[in-house]
């Protein structure tokens, strides 16, 4: 027996209800034009937008502030008798010590996680106005989306901010951030990191830097077989000093290159009397045999194209050099040892955009019609976690001996594909 569906009639008689109708009609024609878009409009930011934009700082802070005493307080306690004791040794305050120390690495940590730092302080704020104030909101008339607007401004923000302390700040303190305690109370002298000289493939090592004076501490070179091999495979040394080109050129002559004096040589020969090697018809190990004027017995130089500042970065330091910087360190590598420098310049330069497109679909997820909160955050985690194997995946590739794509390439397709995945989410979520 089929039941018959009796709409439900409302209290209210139809003349009120007409008369609401007709009410609210006039209120929202007369508040449209100055009201609503004076104070819901990108131009004239409104009360709503402080509101947004205070508290999402207010979650970012904390989020960094978090991950902040999360960090010191781990790593102090793993290190704090050497770090007392170090503070003591070289009459420095600990609270300045700490800040000296950590504040460079904490600026390189947040670097490494700013999608983060921006998608889920996003989340925690929308997420839990969606059954209360956005509901509000669409009955005004107000999107859904119109509420992340001031987010996307300030995350926008952020990510120029952050670019320009890629390039300016975090290259000057690269030095702090990959060094520990020990080399951070020494500064002066750090170790050395081995480097194959493009111009003569000698390949060169030591026990540690003297940064001050621009010398290797107890010096390694080896060198490459049938070209400047004849006085033995490797040449050690007490010390090498840098040497410029303008410096040499007031000792001896202004034709004669860069490259590293060393003192108290021990080679396989002696090469007090033996003659200078050449490569390429150029003066390359130069001995004293005919050098007497500024060449004592026990040394020799050797021109190179590596400086002091060139054995202080490995991979992990390249990542906060400037672009400048990576195109010179490109410069003085072999040709099978510049992917890496290719790489890390083309990140430098797609890194930007690329943030903006993470953030713009992990933002995205809550500004759909879905208004189960755990859903939202399961997606947005999946996608973070998603793009961060597949950026690191294209750079794999790249930086594999076997080259499966170019540098250019595995720095831009991230780019390219997170662009097109932003598109169809503009689609679906703006329009």
């Amino acid at each position: 027996m089929s039941q018959q569906i009796v709409p439900i009639q409302p209290d209210i008689d139809s003349e009120d209800l007409q008369k609401r109708r007709q009410k609210f009609n006039i209120i929202f024609q007369d508040n449209k034009d100055e009201s609503f878009r004076t104070h819901y409009s990108l131009e004239h930011p409104g009360s709503l937008d402080w509101y947004i934009l205070r508290k999402f700082l207010f979650l970012v802070l904390a989020s960094m502030m978090f991950l902040t005493s999360f960090y010191i307080i781990v790593d102090f306690l793993t290190n704090s008798d050497a770090f007392i004791q170090k503070c003591r040794q070289y009459n420095m305050s600990i609270p300045v010590a700490m800040f000296q120390y950590y504040a460079p690495k904490l600026l390189s940590l947040f670097d490494s996680f700013l999608t983060v730092f921006i998608i889920l302080p996003g989340l925690l704020l929308i997420a839990p106005m969606i059954g209360k104030e956005i509901t509000i909101f669409s009955c005004m008339g107000i999107r859904r989306v119109r509420v992340a607007y001031m987010v996307f401004f300030a995350a926008a923000v952020m990510i120029v901010l952050f670019a320009l302390c890629r390039e300016f700040v975090l290259p000057a303190q690269r030095f702090i951030i990959g060094c520990d305690i020990n080399s951070f109370f020494e500064q002066n002298k750090t170790r050395v990191e081995p480097k194959t000289d493009p111009k003569t493939s000698v390949y060169i090592s030591g026990e540690s830097l003297d940064l001050a004076n621009r010398t290797i501490i107890k010096p390694v070179f080896n060198m490459p077989i049938m070209l400047l091999d004849t006085y033995g495979q490797c040449i050690y040394a007490d010390v090498a000093i840098w040497m410029p080109e303008e410096r040499l050129g007031n000792d001896a002559s202004s034709s004669r290159e860069a490259g590293y004096l060393l003192k108290n040589v021990v080679a396989k020969k002696c090469l007090d009397d033996q003659c200078s090697l050449t490569l390429n018809d150029k003066p390359t190990l130069i001995t004293p045999l005919n050098n007497q004027s500024w060449l004592k017995k026990g040394e020799c130089f050797l021109v190179s194209g590596i400086e002091i500042e060139d054995l202080t970065i490995n991979a992990e330091l390249q990542e906060h050099s400037t672009i400048k910087e990576l195109q010179r360190i490109m410069e003085r590598m072999p040709p099978y040892q510049r992917n890496q420098a290719a790489i890390s310049i083309h990140r430098r330069i797609t890194r930007p955009f690329v943030d903006c497109c993470i953030i713009f679909v992990g933002l995205s997820f809550v500004l759909a019609n879905e208004n189960r909160i755990f859903l939202i955050f399961l997606r947005a985690a999946i996608w973070w976690l998603g793009s961060w194997i597949f950026i690191n995946m294209s750079i794999a590739l790249a930086s594999d001996t076997d080259k499966m794509i170019s540098p250019a390439f595995a720095a831009w397709a991230p780019l390219i594909v997170f662009s097109a995945v932003s598109a169809y989410v503009w689609d679906r979520v703006f329009y």
